[in-house]
């Protein structure tokens, strides 16, 4: 109608505005990966509680594999992200005691906002676990996001503190997700775990395991969301070697099938 203006040409603009104002926030994009804040926005955090089942087990520290993770993801000034979290007993058949986790990372590279953006980060941090070893951590994210997407991919690198485990532990994961309008993302994510036994035929966890599946995110429009992600489990190259090391796709000689699930909800600050 004449005098009436039409919003059509600025839906893009009006919906980039949306997920930049939504992005400004910490939030919780991936399961199996992390990945720091970008642009200029105030301190933010995030606290949230998850849910694991596998088969395997994923850390042994629960008879039926099922295990319930704390954890806590905060940016303080422009740079540096913490991350802690701790997996708890919730089962009768519970082997160990709770088993903590501290990293802290320093962003490398930061370009954009939280909606768009580029970021380099690295870090590191100590993991004690359910038997009582303590285990370096080393981390580098590169994660990269666009108004419809998203990827975060991450690398690590573990050091046990004890004798007949590996010298390193090689973990890497990646999420990619599309973006259905502003509360809600699906897409996939992997897992690949202990990848030295690629070229170390003696590796301590039981072979080079892999997982990819399904991922999904919700936003709600408060400071809620949720997560759901998970998939089966393929051995990429057995070994000999067995252990008590906290694995999510299993330690174990001789398990070469398996799945993982885990589900999330997290409260943003």
């Amino acid at each position: 109608m004449r005098g009436r203006m039409s919003l059509s040409p600025l839906r893009p603009a009006l919906a980039l505005c949306l997920l930049a104002a939504m992005g400004s926030a910490e939030e919780r994009a991936f399961l199996f990966s992390v990945a720091p804040t970008r642009g200029d926005a105030p301190a933010s955090a995030f606290a949230f509680t998850e849910s694991s089942l596998g088969d395997p087990g994923s850390s042994r520290l629960v008879g039926d594999g099922l295990e319930q993770r704390l954890g806590f993801q905060a940016r303080f000034g422009r740079r540096f992200t913490v991350l802690a979290s701790a997996l708890v007993p919730v089962g009768e058949e519970t082997r160990g005691g709770t088993t903590a986790r501290a990293e802290l990372l320093y962003d490398l590279v930061s370009r954009g906002t939280a909606a768009q953006g580029f970021t380099l980060a690295a870090g590191g941090g100590v993991q004690r676990e359910p038997g009582g070893v303590n285990v370096l951590v080393g981390r580098g994210v590169i994660d990269f996001t666009r108004a419809r997407f998203r990827t975060t991919a991450n690398m690590l690198v573990e050091k046990p503190l004890s004798e007949g485990r590996d010298r390193l532990d090689a973990l890497t994961s990646l999420g990619f997700a599309l973006r259905f309008g502003p509360r809600f993302d699906a897409g996939v994510e992997m897992l690949a775990e202990d990848l030295e036994a690629l070229w170390e035929a003696n590796e301590a966890e039981g072979g080079a395991r892999m997982m990819i599946g399904p991922s999904l995110h919700y936003r709600s429009g408060g400071r809620i969301e949720a997560n759901l992600a998970g998939g089966p489990i393929f051995l990429l190259r057995s070994a000999m070697g067995s252990s008590d090391a906290l694995r999510a796709l299993g330690n174990q000689a001789g398990k070469d099938r398996g799945y993982v699930v885990r589900a999330s909800v997290a409260y943003r600050f």
